[in-house]
C-alpha cells in the first residue's frame, strides 16, 4: 500500500470519527428534546400554568434554532464527505444525514404548533383582561368626573345638564364594548377549568355591579337636576303672574287721571321697573331645563334571558345576574350587562 493511499485511509477514518461523534451528541440531544416535545401541558390546563408552559417553550423554541448550527456543521462534514468520495458503500452516512435533518424539522414544527396553541389560549385571556381594565378605567373617570359636576361644581343647572349630555355620548361609545366583553367572559367561562372561570366569573360580576352604581348614580342625578329645574320653572311663573297682576292693578288705578297715551307710556315704564324673575338658586347644583331635555330611564320591563328581578323600583333599575341578560335604558341607550 503506497504512502498516498495510507494517509488518505486514516484521513478518511478521522473525518468519520469526527462526523460520528458530532451527530452523536446531536442524536442525543435530538432525543430528550423529542420526548419533552411529545407531552406539553398545552391543554385543560389553567391560565397560570399555560402562562409557564408557554414561556418554557419559548424557551425551548430559541434552544432548537440555536442547535440548528449544529446540524449544518454535521451536513456540511458530510458534504465534504460525499465530494471526496469517502462515503461507505451502504450509504449509512447519508441515511444518518437525512434523518437527523427530518428529525429536527419535525421538531421544530411540532414545538411551533404547541406555542400557537399556547398562545393563542393565553392571548384570549389576555384580551380579555385588557379590554375589562380599560373599562374600569372609563367608569373610574366617569365616577370621578360626576362626583365634580355633582357635588364640586358651580355651574349652574343648564352647563350640568350639558356635561350630562356628554356622558350619555361616552356611554353611547362602550356600549358595545361593554357588551362584547360580558359575551366574551360567558365564552371563556365554558371553555376555562373551574379554578379560572371562578376568578372570570367574578371579575364580570365586579364590572356588572361597577356599571350599576355609575349608571345608577347618573340617572338619580338627572333626576334631581330635573325635579329642581321643574321647580324653578313654577318659580318663575308664578314670579310673572303675579307682577302681571300688580301691573294691571297700578295701571287701572291711574287711568282716572291720564289719557291714553299717558296710559301707554306710563306702561313702558313700569315694564321697565319691573322686578326681574326670582335669581337661581346658587346651590351649584341648579336646573332651567325641562324633564324631556335629556330622555333617561331604566325600563324594568325587558329581560332577554327570561328572568327579571328588581332592586330599587323608585329609581327603576334593572339588575340581572351574570346567567341572564339585562339591559339598561340610559339616555334612550341600550346596555347589556
Amino acid at each position: 500500500m503506497s504512502m498516498e493511499r495510507r494517509l488518505r485511509i486514516e484521513e478518511t477514518w478521522r473525518l468519520w470519527q469526527k462526523f460520528l461523534e458530532d451527530y452523536s451528541k446531536f442524536d442525543d440531544w435530538l432525543k430528550d428534546a423529542e420526548a419533552m416535545a411529545a407531552s406539553p401541558d398545552s391543554s385543560d390546563v389553567l391560565y397560570t400554568k399555560a402562562k409557564e408552559e408557554q414561556k418554557k417553550f419559548e424557551a425551548f423554541q430559541r434552544q432548537i434554532h440555536e442547535r440548528l448550527t449544529h446540524l449544518e456543521l454535521i451536513n456540511k462534514q458530510y458534504r465534504r464527505l460525499a465530494r471526496e468520495n469517502r462515503t461507505d458503500a451502504a450509504s449509512r452516512l447519508k441515511q444518518m444525514v437525512h434523518e437527523g435533518n427530518q428529525r429536527w424539522d419535525q421538531l421544530q414544527r411540532r414545538v411551533a404548533a404547541i406555542l400557537r396553541r399556547l398562545k393563542h389560549f393565553t392571548s384570549q385571556r389576555e384580551d380579555f383582561e385588557g379590554t375589562r381594565d380599560c373599562i374600569l378605567v372609563w367608569l373610574t373617570e366617569m365616577d370621578l368626573q360626576l362626583t365634580n359636576v355633582e357635588h364640586f361644581s358651580e355651574s349652574d343647572i343648564e352647563e350640568k345638564m350639558q356635561q350630562l349630555i356628554g356622558f350619555k355620548q361616552e356611554i353611547t361609545l362602550n356600549t358595545n364594548k361593554i357588551d362584547q366583553l360580558i359575551v366574551f367572559g360567558e365564552q371563556l367561562i365554558q371553555k376555562s377549568e373551574a379554578m379560572d372561570a371562578v376568578v372570570i366569573e367574578d371579575e364580570l360580576e365586579e364590572i356588572h355591579r361597577y356599571c350599576q352604581e355609575v349608571f345608577g348614580r347618573v340617572y338619580r342625578f338627572h333626576e334631581r337636576l330635573t325635579s329642581k329645574g321643574l321647580n324653578l320653572d313654577e318659580e318663575r311663573e308664578t314670579s310673572e303672574n303675579d307682577t302681571d297682576g300688580e301691573d294691571s292693578r297700578e295701571i287701572q288705578n291711574s287711568s282716572w287721571h291720564s289719557t291714553i297715551p299717558e296710559v301707554e307710556t306710563s306702561h313702558q315704564s313700569l315694564c321697565h321697573l319691573m322686578p326681574p324673575p326670582l335669581p337661581h338658586e346658587r346651590s351649584g347644583r341648579e336646573t332651567p331645563v325641562s324633564v324631556d331635555s335629556i330622555p333617561l330611564e331604566w325600563d324594568p320591563t325587558v329581560d332577554v334571558g327570561g328572568s327579571s328581578m328588581h332592586e330599587n323600583e323608585e329609581e327603576g333599575a334593572y339588575y340581572n345576574s351574570l346567567s341572564g341578560k339585562g339591559f339598561w335604558y340610559l339616555f334612550g341607550i341600550t346596555i347589556n350587562v
